[in-house]
């Protein structure tokens, strides 16, 4: 996914491409955003909750009292089915609300595009017929979104968006996790030779023994790295892990090196480290392959 700075520019990025495009439908909109770089489905997700988040801060207010009345959910339309995604778990619409409102305040977003953008939204749409006609709204209904369900790559994000499958798939890593960590405890303990050489043993245990909770955590925490503060918990879990790894070894080198040639057993040693390394390099993989993380690193670098 994309980092907080990233999402931010993102999201003024589409408010420049709707200005520049005044007359472009949506389709029109998401192909000059692919032209700049974004993948196919980020691009669906701007034009789409961009103008809703930016015309929510207009709504509130114009007309305080639709504030509760606002829907917190979008209908995505996918085959028969209409799909609900509560508009909090989308961040792109809560970076263009929290930008919305901001530019009451500070003017962050000039009047011209902001207007321009704003005006795509069918709720704020809805709210100037009324005011046109002189009557009040008692409600506005969730919005249906036509086009998004049909994007490649939606049943992913759909599947993360969504609670109930994100703590499903959270529950189920750290489960992996913890089985990880297990395994490796056994490993490491038969590599020991009777507890005399507890290099591998610490592979798994690090830090102090708590290693045994540290990888369901990581499995826990690698489900979703997205936010900035997901990706700072994974990066402080793994420091805190290698670093408790070579204090002990800093500590005990000289035993080890007396004991690990006389004490392990090779097989079950080459057999913890390859399991080790494995679980490593996958979650090592995870995290630099993490939607938009790598595309965010490319565009910097542009």
């Amino acid at each position: 996914m994309i980092d907080d700075r990233s999402l931010r520019q993102y999201v003024l990025t589409t408010v420049r491409v709707i200005a520049e495009n005044c007359d472009a439908n949506e389709a029109d909109l998401v192909d000059c955003l692919r032209c700049l770089g974004y993948e196919t489905l980020e691009a669906e997700l701007l034009v789409v909750f961009v103008p809703l988040g930016l015309a929510r801060a207009v709504i509130v207010r114009v007309s305080p009292d639709l504030r509760s009345k606002l829907s917190d959910h979008v209908l995505i339309r996918k085959g028969e089915q209409e799909k609900k995604v509560k508009l909090r778990y989308v961040p792109e619409f809560a970076e263009a609300l929290k930008l919305g409102e901001e530019t009451f305040l500070t003017g962050v977003i000039p009047k011209e595009p902001f207007t321009a953008a704003s005006r795509l939204s069918v709720e704020l749409n809805l709210l100037n017929q009324a005011l046109e006609a002189e009557t009040t709204l008692s409600t506005i209904s969730a919005p249906i979104l036509l086009r998004l369900g049909e994007v490649p790559g939606f049943d992913d994000w759909y599947n993360r968006t969504s609670p109930k499958e994100t703590v499903k798939k959270k529950l189920t890593l750290a489960s992996f996790g913890f089985l990880y960590g297990v395994v490796l405890a056994v490993l490491g303990f038969g590599a020991s030779g009777g507890g005399h050489s507890d290099l591998m043993l610490m592979l798994a245990l690090s830090p102090d023994g708590a290693g045994i909770l540290l990888w369901p955590i990581l499995g826990f925490v690698i489900c979703d790295l997205r936010s900035a503060w997901s990706r700072r918990i994974f990066l402080l879990l793994m420091v805190f892990h290698y670093s408790s790894f070579l204090l002990y070894l800093y500590q005990n080198w000289e035993s080890e090196i007396r004991w690990l040639p006389v004490a392990s057993s090779n097989v079950l040693f080459v057999l913890a480290l390859g399991f080790y390394l494995s679980g490593q390099l996958l979650l090592w993989k995870t995290f630099l392959t993490t939607e938009g993380l790598v595309e965010s690193a490319k565009r910097t670098a542009a």
